[in-house]
This record gives structure tokens, C-alpha cells and sequence, in this order.
């Protein structure tokens, strides 16, 4: 029976299909690596974490049945590692978008090195942490599935005087896909933790990020080196996008050993002509429950798109103490000036996480994270000076 609600999650979100906006998630928790590759590996953990998407799938306006906006599935593995000076990770994901199926497959990895920038300290740490990504893609389309101009006649409309489709004059440059093609992910950030605030030693711990980060920048490759997803054989390169920040976790309560925080958190980010921000925040009862609501702001040449989403997180500690189930829900409440009706976004992801190292198990170096099951610090824990949030805390 213990096993049976995280094996029911699993086959939740590797089973299940959803229509997504882009390849990237629309909440930061749970994907925060994804934003930014110095996260990578900072939760005190061994984690897989799965999920879905369902990201401005647009209505039949004759009452039928929906039509698909992108199909979305994530795979993450991230691992802490205590007894080196580096975290890394892996990952895949696949997005199918319309009737046109234009499928984007990648897969990749990242590490991060955490660079202590307190030491010895009792109740304040914090460490500078440098991330690379490189992610390996490539983009395919299904041209059948497209309608092209002059496939369309002003008297028969897509077909000809005996019924049969018109053709089209269109030949791809080539039919298998884009190239592969490869990108680059560098990102910085300052993590920390305070232990001692309000001269109340571990009652009202905070712990708190800062980061940049670029995707695809230009300025690691030439001019000839540049790479392209083209589907048409176009030497378009692929787009710079910067991403920006802050999220913060701070303890506002604690009675009888239970702890309220609350999580505010702002990302901006920019490519080209489009601008994205998302700011809010949460507030969680003990790590076993937390309630969001944030807004997201859309800025692009031709207007401007506001909505807002609730989330909601549920995650438990298993019996044996080693093994942690999260999962994650977030449901748009409304959709703001977009122009068009589009069906509610979701998002569902189930993050396993495990309290051992398994890269350290195997050097035999340290590999515990939950320190015997119950870390005195309800916020982080650390190791070799080096933060790590902590998950495993438990009354």
C-alpha cells in the first residue's frame, strides 16, 4: 500500500498527454533548472520528476471538440551530490503542436558547481552557484497534415471538380526535419539561507535565490557555427532568451513543531520582441501543502496577454524516511486580453525524491541527506559549506 500512490503518479504523468505553449514549463517550481541550469541539483536529493501540460489548447466554436495546441511531456533527473563539488542532471522532453504535428525532441544535461562564500558560519551560509546546460534537438513536421495557398480554390474550396484534394506546389527542403542542432544554457546564481533571524535561533529560518541565466547565446559560436531548427533549410540561428529570478522561502510561523512559510516569487524573461513576467507567491503548511496564485504578463509586438493561475503542491514523506512524493497542480483562473477563448492551462508534475546520493554510495562518500530521518533545520541543510534546500523534515 505505500508503494501504490507514487507508482499511480508515475503512470499519471509519463501515461498522460497534454497541450503546452512552449518547451518550457509555465510554473518555476518543480522546473527550476529548466529556467536556470544553477539549480541544478540544490534540493537536498536524488529527484525524478515528471510531468505534463496543457497550454492554450483553442475551443471548436461550433461546440465540438477542442483542437489540440501542443502535446507536452518532461522527464528531469537531478542529483545532489554531498561528497563532490558539483550537481548535475538529465533530462528529455517532446512537444507535438496542431494538425501540422511539428514535434520539437530534446534531450540534454546539466551541472552546476556551488562556490562557498561563507564558511564555518552557524546560522548564516550562502554559496555562488554557476550552471552549463546543453541540450541536443531537433524539430520535425508532418506536411500532410498542413494546407498550403495554393491549395485553395475560390470555387471548390481544397478540392477539384472530381472531389479529389488540390495539390500543392510546396516541396520541403527536407522531409525528415531540421537539423540537429545544439544549444547552450549559462546561468549564475547566489543561494543562501539564515538560520537566526528575529534572535530566534531555527524558528524563523529563510532561505532564498537569485539568478540570470541566457539559453542559445550567441556569443559561445561564430557566425558559420550557429545553429539553426529550420525545417525549410533557413540559416535563421536559434534566439537568445534571458532569463531573470527571485524566489524566496520564509518561515512566518511555527507551533508545535508545524511551520507556516510563505514563497514569493518574480521570473522575467525576454527573447527578441517577446517579454514574459510571472510574480506571487505561496504559502505552505509544513512542507505537506502549499496554495499560489501568481500572475503572468505577456508582452509582444502585436499586444499584450495577461492571466493568472492558482497552484497548488501536496508532498509527504514515505514511512522508511528516504523516499519523498510531491505533487503538483496548476490551473489558470482567467485569461485576461487574449483574444481568443482557450481552454483553461494545466499543469500536473510528480517529483520522486530520494535521501541518498547514489553517484556518493557508490565512491563511498557521504550520501545521506536526511542526516538519521529528522535534520534540526526545518529550511536547508549543508555539507562541505555547500546549502541544500531541505525536504526531509518531519515533527
Amino acid at each position: 500500500m505505500n508503494h501504490l500512490f507514487p507508482t499511480v503518479l508515475l503512470l499519471l504523468c509519463v501515461g498522460g498527454s497534454a497541450y503546452a505553449q512552449d518547451v518550457l514549463a509555465q510554473h518555476f517550481r518543480g522546473h527550476e533548472s529548466t529556467y536556470n541550469p544553477a539549480f541544478t541539483g540544490q534540493v537536498g536529493a536524488t529527484r525524478v520528476t515528471v510531468g505534463t501540460r496543457s497550454q492554450w489548447g483553442s475551443a471548436s466554436g461550433s461546440g465540438g471538440a477542442s483542437v489540440a495546441g501542443y502535446e507536452s511531456r518532461v522527464v528531469n533527473y537531478e542529483e545532489g551530490l554531498p561528497c563532490l563539488f558539483f550537481d548535475y542532471g538529465l533530462f528529455a522532453r517532446r512537444n507535438s503542436q496542431g494538425h501540422g504535428q511539428l514535434t520539437t525532441s530534446e534531450m540534454g544535461g546539466r551541472v552546476a558547481v556551488a562556490i562557498p562564500l561563507t564558511k564555518n558560519s552557524t546560522d548564516r551560509v550562502s554559496n555562488l552557484r554557476l550552471g552549463l546546460g546543453l541540450t541536443r534537438g531537433q524539430r520535425r513536421i508532418d506536411y500532410s497534415g498542413l494546407i498550403f495557398l495554393d491549395q485553395l480554390s475560390d470555387v471548390t474550396g481544397l478540392i477539384d471538380w472530381n472531389g479529389n484534394p488540390n495539390p500543392t506546389g510546396f516541396v520541403p527542403a527536407d522531409r525528415t526535419g531540421s537539423p540537429w542542432y545544439t544549444s547552450t544554457s549559462l546561468g549564475a546564481s547566489i543561494k543562501g539561507g539564515m538560520l537566526n533571524r528575529i534572535q530566534r535561533i531555527g524558528d524563523r529560518p529563510i532561505t532564498y535565490d537569485v539568478g540570470v541565466a541566457v539559453h542559445n547565446w550567441s556569443g559561445l559560436v561564430s557566425k558559420d557555427g550557429r545553429q539553426t531548427a529550420s525545417l525549410i533549410g533557413l540559416d535563421g540561428g536559434l534566439r537568445e532568451r534571458w532569463v531573470f529570478s527571485g524566489n524566496a522561502s520564509v518561515v512566518v510561523a511555527k507551533k508545535n513543531k508545524r511551520y507556516w512559510s510563505v514563497h514569493p516569487l518574480i521570473i522575467a524573461q525576454r527573447q527578441q520582441q517577446f517579454s514574459y513576467l510571472e510574480l506571487g507567491g505561496g504559502l505552505s503548511w509544513n512542507r505537506n501543502f502549499e496554495l499560489g496564485l501568481y500572475q503572468h504578463i505577456a508582452n509582444s509586438s502585436e499586444g499584450k496577454a495577461n492571466w493568472m493561475t492558482v497552484r497548488a503542491e501536496m508532498g509527504t514523506v514515505l514511512p522508511d524516511g528516504y523516499t519523498r512524493v510531491d505533487l503538483g497542480l496548476g490551473w489558470s483562473l482567467q485569461y485576461g486580453s487574449l483574444k481568443n477563448y482557450v481552454r483553461a492551462p494545466f499543469e500536473l508534475t510528480a517529483t520522486f525524491s530520494f535521501g541518498k546520493s547514489i553517484t556518493c554510495l557508490a565512491t563511498g562518500g557521504t550520501n545521506d541527506f536526511t542526516s538519521g530521518g529528522r535534520p534540526a533545520c526545518y529550511s536547508f541543510g549543508t555539507s562541505r559549506n555547500r546549502i541544500y534546500d531541505n525536504i526531509w523534515y518531519q515533527n
